[in-house]
Protein backbone atom coordinates (compact mmCIF):
# COMPACT_ATOMS: atom_id res chain seq x y z
CA UNK A 1 0.00 0.00 0.00
CA UNK A 2 2.96 2.09 0.89
CA UNK A 3 4.92 1.56 -2.46
CA UNK A 4 1.67 2.04 -4.54
CA UNK A 5 1.17 5.44 -2.75
CA UNK A 6 3.86 7.46 -2.56
CA UNK A 7 3.26 9.47 -5.23
CA UNK A 8 0.67 12.39 -5.38
CA UNK A 9 -0.22 14.88 -7.62
CA UNK A 10 -2.04 17.82 -7.36
CA UNK A 11 -3.69 20.85 -9.13
CA UNK A 12 -3.66 24.48 -7.97
CA UNK A 13 -7.23 25.76 -7.74
CA UNK A 14 -9.97 27.62 -6.08
CA UNK A 15 -11.11 25.26 -3.38
CA UNK A 16 -14.22 26.93 -2.35
CA UNK A 17 -15.53 26.75 -5.83
CA UNK A 18 -14.88 23.14 -6.03
CA UNK A 19 -16.22 22.78 -3.20
CA UNK A 20 -19.96 24.37 -3.68
CA UNK A 21 -19.90 22.64 -6.89
CA UNK A 22 -19.05 19.09 -6.14
CA UNK A 23 -20.75 17.62 -9.34
CA UNK A 24 -17.77 19.18 -11.41
CA UNK A 25 -15.45 18.56 -8.74
CA UNK A 26 -16.33 15.03 -8.79
CA UNK A 27 -15.84 14.93 -12.63
CA UNK A 28 -12.81 16.24 -13.14
CA UNK A 29 -11.13 14.04 -10.51
CA UNK A 30 -12.70 10.97 -12.33
CA UNK A 31 -11.10 12.55 -15.61
CA UNK A 32 -8.06 13.50 -14.34
CA UNK A 33 -7.09 10.04 -12.81
CA UNK A 34 -8.88 8.31 -15.88
CA UNK A 35 -6.06 9.91 -18.09
CA UNK A 36 -2.91 9.99 -16.33
CA UNK A 37 -3.38 6.52 -15.14
CA UNK A 38 -3.50 5.10 -18.89
CA UNK A 39 -0.54 7.52 -20.10
CA UNK A 40 -3.09 10.08 -21.52
CA UNK A 41 -3.22 13.98 -21.19
CA UNK A 42 -3.75 16.36 -18.70
CA UNK A 43 -5.69 19.57 -19.28
CA UNK A 44 -4.96 22.42 -17.08
CA UNK A 45 -6.52 25.95 -17.14
CA UNK A 46 -3.91 28.93 -17.81
CA UNK A 47 -4.42 29.99 -14.68
CA UNK A 48 -3.66 26.52 -12.81
CA UNK A 49 -0.42 24.86 -11.76
CA UNK A 50 0.09 21.25 -11.41
CA UNK A 51 2.60 19.48 -8.94
CA UNK A 52 3.70 16.33 -7.39
CA UNK A 53 4.07 15.30 -4.09
CA UNK A 54 6.57 11.77 -3.66
CA UNK A 55 7.42 10.03 -0.01
CA UNK A 56 10.97 8.76 0.29
CA UNK A 57 11.37 5.04 0.68
CA UNK A 58 14.97 4.97 1.18
CA UNK A 59 15.70 1.00 1.79
CA UNK A 60 12.21 0.16 0.94
CA UNK A 61 14.02 -3.57 -0.60
CA UNK A 62 15.75 -4.00 2.57
CA UNK A 63 12.31 -3.53 4.41
CA UNK A 64 10.89 -5.57 2.52
CA UNK A 65 13.33 -8.46 2.69
CA UNK A 66 13.64 -8.34 6.27
CA UNK A 67 9.93 -9.30 6.60
CA UNK A 68 10.50 -12.35 4.28
CA UNK A 69 13.53 -13.58 6.72
CA UNK A 70 11.58 -13.50 9.72
CA UNK A 71 8.73 -15.47 7.95
CA UNK A 72 11.60 -17.97 6.95
CA UNK A 73 13.57 -17.85 9.97
CA UNK A 74 10.17 -18.89 11.81
CA UNK A 75 9.29 -21.49 9.41
CA UNK A 76 12.66 -23.08 9.48
CA UNK A 77 13.32 -22.66 5.35
CA UNK A 78 16.46 -20.78 4.74
CA UNK A 79 15.09 -17.49 2.63
CA UNK A 80 18.62 -17.35 0.12
CA UNK A 81 16.91 -20.98 -0.88
CA UNK A 82 13.24 -19.92 -0.71
CA UNK A 83 13.21 -16.60 -2.90
CA UNK A 84 16.19 -17.13 -4.69
CA UNK A 85 17.58 -14.06 -4.07
CA UNK A 86 20.99 -12.72 -1.99
CA UNK A 87 18.92 -11.51 1.60
CA UNK A 88 19.00 -8.15 2.49
CA UNK A 89 20.01 -6.49 6.20
CA UNK A 90 21.20 -9.06 8.13
CA UNK A 91 23.87 -10.89 6.45
CA UNK A 92 24.46 -10.08 2.79
CA UNK A 93 26.44 -13.27 2.30
CA UNK A 94 24.13 -15.66 3.42
CA UNK A 95 26.54 -17.61 4.36
CA UNK A 96 25.82 -17.84 8.10
CA UNK A 97 22.22 -19.14 7.16
CA UNK A 98 23.91 -21.59 5.01
CA UNK A 99 25.39 -23.09 7.79
CA UNK A 100 22.49 -22.88 10.14
CA UNK A 101 20.30 -24.46 7.70
CA UNK A 102 23.22 -27.29 7.42
CA UNK A 103 23.15 -27.65 11.26
CA UNK A 104 19.26 -28.01 10.98
CA UNK A 105 18.81 -30.93 8.87
CA UNK A 106 22.14 -32.51 9.98
CA UNK A 107 20.44 -32.64 13.61
CA UNK A 108 17.36 -33.90 11.62
CA UNK A 109 18.79 -36.27 10.11
CA UNK A 110 20.91 -37.73 13.23
CA UNK A 111 17.49 -37.08 16.11
CA UNK A 112 14.64 -38.15 13.72
CA UNK A 113 15.94 -40.21 11.33
CA UNK A 114 18.46 -42.09 11.44
CA UNK A 115 16.92 -44.18 14.81
CA UNK A 116 14.19 -44.82 12.73
CA UNK A 117 15.80 -45.87 9.96
CA UNK A 118 18.55 -48.03 12.41
CA UNK A 119 15.66 -50.07 13.79
CA UNK A 120 13.93 -50.41 10.65
CA UNK A 121 16.68 -52.57 9.23
CA UNK A 122 17.91 -53.82 11.87
CA UNK A 123 14.22 -55.83 11.73
CA UNK A 124 14.17 -56.18 8.38
CA UNK A 125 17.55 -58.04 8.38
CA UNK A 126 16.17 -60.12 11.14
CA UNK A 127 13.05 -60.96 9.35
CA UNK A 128 14.08 -61.85 5.86
CA UNK A 129 17.92 -62.99 6.15
CA UNK A 130 17.78 -64.11 10.54
CA UNK A 131 20.63 -61.71 10.59
CA UNK A 132 21.40 -59.79 13.97
CA UNK A 133 23.32 -56.66 13.14
CA UNK A 134 22.55 -53.28 14.46
CA UNK A 135 22.97 -50.37 11.67
CA UNK A 136 23.87 -47.30 11.09
CA UNK A 137 22.46 -44.87 8.14
CA UNK A 138 25.17 -42.33 6.81
CA UNK A 139 23.49 -39.77 4.60
CA UNK A 140 25.30 -37.85 1.58
CA UNK A 141 26.81 -34.55 2.92
CA UNK A 142 24.00 -31.49 2.81
CA UNK A 143 27.28 -29.26 1.69
CA UNK A 144 28.59 -29.65 -2.31
CA UNK A 145 32.22 -28.25 -1.94
CA UNK A 146 32.87 -26.23 -5.18
CA UNK A 147 36.00 -27.07 -7.40
CA UNK A 148 37.94 -24.01 -5.72
CA UNK A 149 37.77 -25.73 -2.00
CA UNK A 150 37.99 -29.13 -3.40
CA UNK A 151 41.36 -27.90 -4.71
CA UNK A 152 41.89 -26.50 -1.66
CA UNK A 153 41.09 -29.98 0.32
CA UNK A 154 43.17 -31.64 -2.07
CA UNK A 155 46.33 -29.36 -1.42
CA UNK A 156 45.95 -29.63 2.31
CA UNK A 157 46.38 -33.71 1.97
CA UNK A 158 48.72 -33.51 -0.08
CA UNK A 159 51.19 -31.42 2.17
CA UNK A 160 49.41 -33.75 4.81
CA UNK A 161 51.29 -36.97 2.99
CA UNK A 162 54.28 -34.84 1.87
CA UNK A 163 55.09 -34.54 5.94
CA UNK A 164 54.13 -37.75 6.91
CA UNK A 165 56.01 -38.84 4.32
CA UNK A 166 59.61 -37.14 5.06
CA UNK A 167 58.87 -38.36 8.85
CA UNK A 168 59.02 -41.52 8.17
CA UNK A 169 55.42 -41.95 9.06
CA UNK A 170 54.01 -43.70 6.08
CA UNK A 171 55.75 -44.90 2.30
CA UNK A 172 54.96 -43.20 -1.05
CA UNK A 173 53.99 -46.51 -2.13
CA UNK A 174 51.38 -46.40 0.89
CA UNK A 175 49.95 -43.06 -0.18
CA UNK A 176 49.98 -44.23 -3.49
CA UNK A 177 47.80 -47.22 -2.72
CA UNK A 178 45.05 -44.78 -0.56
CA UNK A 179 44.63 -42.56 -3.45
CA UNK A 180 44.19 -45.60 -5.80
CA UNK A 181 41.05 -46.54 -3.87
CA UNK A 182 39.74 -43.19 -2.95
CA UNK A 183 37.04 -43.04 -6.43
CA UNK A 184 37.34 -38.85 -5.70
CA UNK A 185 40.78 -38.50 -5.80
CA UNK A 186 40.76 -38.63 -9.74
CA UNK A 187 43.92 -40.87 -9.32
CA UNK A 188 41.59 -43.90 -8.62
CA UNK A 189 43.05 -45.25 -12.40
CA UNK A 190 46.29 -45.70 -11.32
CA UNK A 191 48.15 -48.62 -11.62
CA UNK A 192 49.06 -50.83 -8.79
CA UNK A 193 52.60 -50.13 -9.19
CA UNK A 194 55.05 -47.06 -10.29
CA UNK A 195 56.83 -47.36 -13.20
CA UNK A 196 60.44 -48.86 -12.67
CA UNK A 197 63.03 -46.39 -13.33
CA UNK A 198 66.29 -48.34 -11.62
CA UNK A 199 67.61 -51.28 -13.27
CA UNK A 200 64.68 -53.90 -13.27
CA UNK A 201 67.89 -56.57 -13.54
CA UNK A 202 69.86 -55.81 -9.88
CA UNK A 203 67.41 -58.33 -8.37
CA UNK A 204 69.17 -61.06 -10.37
CA UNK A 205 72.43 -59.98 -9.24
CA UNK A 206 72.90 -58.50 -12.43
CA UNK A 207 75.31 -55.17 -12.84
CA UNK A 208 77.94 -54.20 -10.53
CA UNK A 209 76.82 -51.13 -11.39
CA UNK A 210 73.74 -50.36 -9.26
CA UNK A 211 73.61 -46.90 -9.63
CA UNK A 212 70.28 -45.42 -10.89
CA UNK A 213 70.76 -44.29 -14.63
CA UNK A 214 68.29 -41.24 -14.27
CA UNK A 215 69.65 -39.79 -10.87
CA UNK A 216 73.13 -38.42 -9.96
CA UNK A 217 74.66 -38.92 -6.58
CA UNK A 218 77.90 -36.31 -7.66
CA UNK A 219 76.25 -33.71 -5.71
CA UNK A 220 75.89 -35.92 -2.76
CA UNK A 221 77.74 -38.59 -1.35
CA UNK A 222 76.69 -39.89 1.66
CA UNK A 223 79.84 -41.72 2.90
CA UNK A 224 81.52 -38.25 3.12
CA UNK A 225 79.10 -36.73 5.70
CA UNK A 226 79.19 -39.38 8.70
CA UNK A 227 76.11 -39.89 11.23
CA UNK A 228 75.86 -41.01 14.61
CA UNK A 229 73.39 -44.09 15.60
CA UNK A 230 70.85 -42.30 15.61
CA UNK A 231 71.14 -41.26 11.75
CA UNK A 232 72.10 -37.36 12.59
CA UNK A 233 74.95 -35.78 10.66
CA UNK A 234 77.84 -35.81 13.30
CA UNK A 235 79.65 -33.06 15.00
CA UNK A 236 82.45 -33.51 12.23
CA UNK A 237 80.55 -32.45 9.16
CA UNK A 238 81.74 -32.68 5.62
CA UNK A 239 83.84 -35.90 6.33
CA UNK A 240 87.11 -34.20 5.59
CA UNK A 241 88.71 -36.57 8.20
CA UNK A 242 90.04 -40.11 7.30
CA UNK A 243 89.12 -41.10 11.01
CA UNK A 244 85.38 -40.36 10.33
CA UNK A 245 85.21 -41.78 6.99
CA UNK A 246 86.83 -44.98 7.87
CA UNK A 247 84.50 -44.64 10.95
CA UNK A 248 81.51 -44.21 9.44
CA UNK A 249 82.32 -47.41 6.79
CA UNK A 250 83.46 -49.14 9.77
CA UNK A 251 79.55 -48.62 11.26
CA UNK A 252 77.95 -49.47 7.78
CA UNK A 253 79.60 -52.76 7.29
CA UNK A 254 78.61 -53.07 11.16
CA UNK A 255 74.92 -52.74 10.63
CA UNK A 256 75.13 -54.69 7.08
CA UNK A 257 76.64 -57.89 8.68
CA UNK A 258 73.71 -57.62 11.55
CA UNK A 259 70.90 -57.61 8.73
CA UNK A 260 73.09 -60.05 7.03
CA UNK A 261 73.29 -62.59 9.84
CA UNK A 262 69.68 -62.07 10.55
CA UNK A 263 69.07 -63.01 7.11
CA UNK A 264 71.10 -65.76 7.19
CA UNK A 265 69.69 -67.41 10.38
CA UNK A 266 65.91 -67.48 8.74
CA UNK A 267 66.81 -68.42 4.98
CA UNK A 268 66.86 -72.23 5.69
CA UNK A 269 63.51 -71.99 7.16
CA UNK A 270 62.54 -69.91 3.99
CA UNK A 271 64.21 -72.22 1.27
CA UNK A 272 63.33 -75.05 3.05
CA UNK A 273 59.43 -74.21 2.18
CA UNK A 274 60.17 -73.41 -1.07
CA UNK A 275 61.67 -75.81 -2.00
CA UNK A 276 58.98 -78.43 -0.66
CA UNK A 277 56.50 -76.43 -2.53
CA UNK A 278 58.39 -75.68 -5.78
CA UNK A 279 58.75 -79.30 -6.28
CA UNK A 280 54.87 -80.26 -5.88
CA UNK A 281 53.95 -78.20 -8.56
CA UNK A 282 56.76 -79.21 -11.03
CA UNK A 283 58.41 -75.70 -11.05
CA UNK A 284 62.59 -75.48 -10.11
CA UNK A 285 64.39 -72.46 -7.96
CA UNK A 286 67.15 -71.19 -9.90
CA UNK A 287 70.21 -69.02 -8.83
CA UNK A 288 70.36 -70.67 -5.10
CA UNK A 289 73.97 -69.79 -4.57
CA UNK A 290 72.87 -65.70 -4.96
CA UNK A 291 69.79 -66.33 -2.82
CA UNK A 292 71.61 -63.74 0.10
CA UNK A 293 72.62 -60.09 -1.34
CA UNK A 294 76.12 -59.20 -0.84
CA UNK A 295 77.42 -57.09 1.81
CA UNK A 296 78.91 -54.41 -1.22
CA UNK A 297 75.23 -54.38 -2.60
CA UNK A 298 73.49 -53.84 0.18
CA UNK A 299 76.21 -50.77 1.37
CA UNK A 300 75.69 -49.77 -2.37
CA UNK A 301 71.62 -49.83 -2.09
CA UNK A 302 71.85 -47.94 1.32
CA UNK A 303 73.20 -45.24 -0.01
CA UNK A 304 71.09 -45.20 -3.07
CA UNK A 305 67.93 -45.16 -1.73
CA UNK A 306 68.98 -42.83 1.27
CA UNK A 307 69.59 -40.06 -1.28
CA UNK A 308 66.53 -41.00 -3.26
CA UNK A 309 63.62 -40.97 -0.59
CA UNK A 310 63.40 -38.27 1.97
CA UNK A 311 61.52 -40.75 4.44
CA UNK A 312 65.26 -42.44 4.72
CA UNK A 313 67.16 -39.25 5.62
CA UNK A 314 66.61 -39.46 9.53
CA UNK A 315 66.89 -43.37 9.17
CA UNK A 316 70.22 -45.26 10.52
CA UNK A 317 72.02 -47.82 7.96
CA UNK A 318 70.28 -50.64 9.88
CA UNK A 319 66.73 -49.59 9.77
CA UNK A 320 67.13 -48.56 5.78
CA UNK A 321 68.29 -51.99 4.91
CA UNK A 322 65.57 -53.65 7.20
CA UNK A 323 63.15 -52.23 4.58
CA UNK A 324 65.08 -53.95 2.13
CA UNK A 325 63.02 -57.13 0.59
CA UNK A 326 66.18 -58.55 -1.78
CA UNK A 327 68.38 -59.28 1.00
CA UNK A 328 66.96 -62.70 0.94
CA UNK A 329 65.72 -63.91 -3.13
CA UNK A 330 64.48 -66.53 -4.98
CA UNK A 331 63.48 -67.03 -8.77
CA UNK A 332 61.23 -70.28 -9.45
CA UNK A 333 61.06 -71.26 -13.38
CA UNK A 334 57.67 -72.82 -14.50
CA UNK A 335 58.52 -75.16 -17.61
CA UNK A 336 55.74 -74.25 -19.41
CA UNK A 337 54.47 -70.70 -19.99
CA UNK A 338 50.59 -72.16 -19.51
CA UNK A 339 50.99 -73.24 -16.41
CA UNK A 340 52.56 -70.08 -15.07
CA UNK A 341 49.69 -68.37 -13.60
CA UNK A 342 48.14 -71.41 -11.89
CA UNK A 343 52.19 -72.24 -9.98
CA UNK A 344 52.16 -68.52 -9.13
CA UNK A 345 48.86 -69.43 -7.59
CA UNK A 346 49.61 -72.77 -6.07
CA UNK A 347 53.37 -71.19 -4.38
CA UNK A 348 51.73 -68.39 -2.75
CA UNK A 349 48.73 -70.07 -1.40
CA UNK A 350 51.29 -72.86 -0.03
CA UNK A 351 53.46 -70.65 1.27
CA UNK A 352 50.36 -68.47 3.28
CA UNK A 353 49.52 -72.01 4.54
CA UNK A 354 52.69 -72.76 6.31
CA UNK A 355 52.77 -68.56 7.98
CA UNK A 356 54.25 -66.51 5.14
CA UNK A 357 52.03 -63.34 4.22
CA UNK A 358 52.69 -61.37 1.06
CA UNK A 359 53.38 -57.65 1.47
CA UNK A 360 53.17 -56.72 -1.44
CA UNK A 361 52.92 -57.95 -5.76
CA UNK A 362 54.57 -56.65 -8.64
CA UNK A 363 53.12 -58.05 -12.01
CA UNK A 364 55.63 -56.43 -14.46
CA UNK A 365 53.52 -58.26 -17.19
CA UNK A 366 50.43 -55.25 -16.32
CA UNK A 367 52.94 -52.42 -16.29
CA UNK A 368 56.01 -52.59 -19.06
CA UNK A 369 56.00 -50.04 -21.26
CA UNK A 370 58.67 -48.87 -24.05
CA UNK A 371 61.15 -47.69 -21.41
CA UNK A 372 61.05 -50.60 -19.64
CA UNK A 373 60.00 -53.96 -21.40
CA UNK A 374 61.07 -56.29 -19.15
CA UNK A 375 58.41 -58.48 -17.60
CA UNK A 376 58.13 -61.00 -14.25
CA UNK A 377 56.29 -61.66 -11.45
CA UNK A 378 57.78 -60.23 -8.30
CA UNK A 379 56.08 -61.40 -4.87
CA UNK A 380 57.37 -59.52 -2.06
CA UNK A 381 57.01 -61.73 1.30
CA UNK A 382 57.72 -61.99 4.73
CA UNK A 383 58.57 -65.09 6.28
CA UNK A 384 56.60 -66.31 9.54
CA UNK A 385 60.10 -65.03 11.66
CA UNK A 386 59.83 -61.70 10.25
CA UNK A 387 62.49 -61.94 7.54
CA UNK A 388 61.49 -60.23 4.45
CA UNK A 389 62.66 -61.79 0.93
CA UNK A 390 61.44 -61.51 -2.52
CA UNK A 391 60.46 -64.37 -4.86
CA UNK A 392 60.31 -63.92 -8.73
CA UNK A 393 58.44 -66.16 -11.13
CA UNK A 394 58.94 -66.69 -14.36
CA UNK A 395 58.55 -69.21 -17.15
CA UNK A 396 61.39 -71.09 -19.48
CA UNK A 397 60.86 -69.58 -22.94
CA UNK A 398 60.29 -65.91 -21.47
CA UNK A 399 63.06 -66.15 -18.73
CA UNK A 400 65.46 -66.67 -21.58
CA UNK A 401 64.64 -63.54 -22.67
CA UNK A 402 66.31 -61.89 -19.74
CA UNK A 403 70.37 -61.90 -20.62
CA UNK A 404 69.58 -60.66 -24.07
CA UNK A 405 67.50 -57.76 -23.01
CA UNK A 406 69.62 -57.13 -19.71
CA UNK A 407 72.66 -56.74 -21.89
CA UNK A 408 71.05 -54.33 -23.64
CA UNK A 409 70.11 -52.59 -21.46
CA UNK A 410 72.91 -52.14 -19.89
CA UNK A 411 74.17 -50.44 -23.02
CA UNK A 412 71.01 -48.32 -23.23
CA UNK A 413 71.56 -47.22 -19.98
CA UNK A 414 75.49 -45.86 -20.39
CA UNK A 415 74.48 -43.61 -23.45
CA UNK A 416 70.61 -42.62 -22.48
CA UNK A 417 71.82 -38.76 -21.44
CA UNK A 418 75.13 -38.94 -23.49
CA UNK A 419 74.65 -40.57 -26.81
CA UNK A 420 70.64 -39.99 -28.26
CA UNK A 421 71.40 -41.89 -31.37
CA UNK A 422 72.69 -44.25 -29.77
CA UNK A 423 70.21 -45.16 -26.81
CA UNK A 424 67.12 -44.85 -29.50
CA UNK A 425 69.28 -47.45 -31.60
CA UNK A 426 68.95 -49.50 -28.26
CA UNK A 427 65.59 -48.75 -27.31
CA UNK A 428 64.81 -50.04 -30.63
CA UNK A 429 66.45 -53.11 -29.74
CA UNK A 430 64.98 -53.61 -26.49
CA UNK A 431 61.56 -53.33 -28.11
CA UNK A 432 62.52 -56.51 -30.69
CA UNK A 433 64.07 -58.49 -28.03
CA UNK A 434 61.07 -57.87 -26.14
CA UNK A 435 58.49 -58.84 -28.93
CA UNK A 436 59.99 -62.52 -28.16
CA UNK A 437 57.88 -62.82 -24.67
CA UNK A 438 54.74 -64.48 -24.89
CA UNK A 439 51.93 -63.13 -22.36
CA UNK A 440 50.90 -66.48 -20.23
CA UNK A 441 47.42 -67.79 -19.94
CA UNK A 442 45.38 -65.75 -16.84
CA UNK A 443 48.63 -63.48 -15.84
CA UNK A 444 46.20 -60.27 -15.61
CA UNK A 445 44.81 -62.44 -12.36
CA UNK A 446 48.05 -62.04 -10.83
CA UNK A 447 47.59 -59.06 -7.96
CA UNK A 448 47.47 -59.09 -4.54
CA UNK A 449 44.28 -58.60 -3.93
CA UNK A 450 43.38 -61.66 -5.70
CA UNK A 451 46.59 -64.05 -4.35
CA UNK A 452 45.71 -62.90 -0.38
CA UNK A 453 44.40 -66.22 1.12
CA UNK A 454 41.54 -65.03 3.23
CA UNK A 455 42.11 -67.73 5.34
CA UNK A 456 45.08 -67.11 6.83
CA UNK A 457 45.43 -63.42 6.25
Amino acid sequence: MLAQSKRLNYIEGNLNQFINNSDTLSKTLDLVSRLRNNWGWLFVGREQKIGQIDTSLTDFDSVTMLGFQIVAAISGVQSARLLETSPKGWQSSGSLEDKNYSKLLLSIQNADFCPILNMHYKLLAKSLYDIEKEYTCVFEPIDTPTEKERAEIKEINSRTDMNYIQAGVVSPDEVRGVLREDVNSGYNALSEEMEETENPFNDFGGSSNEQNPFKSLDEWNESEHPRDDEGKFSSTGGGNSNGSKEEKQEKTSRNVQEVIEKAKQAEPKITKDLQEITKSTGAELTGLDHRLKSEASIKNKIERDRAENPEYKNLTDKEVASRFYDTVRYTQITKKGEDLTKNIETTLDKLQQKGHTISKIKNKWLTANKNNPYRDVMAQMISPSGQKYELQFHDKANFAIKEPLHKTYEKWRDVENTDKVKAQQYSNEMKQIAKGYKTPKGIEKITKENLINKNHS
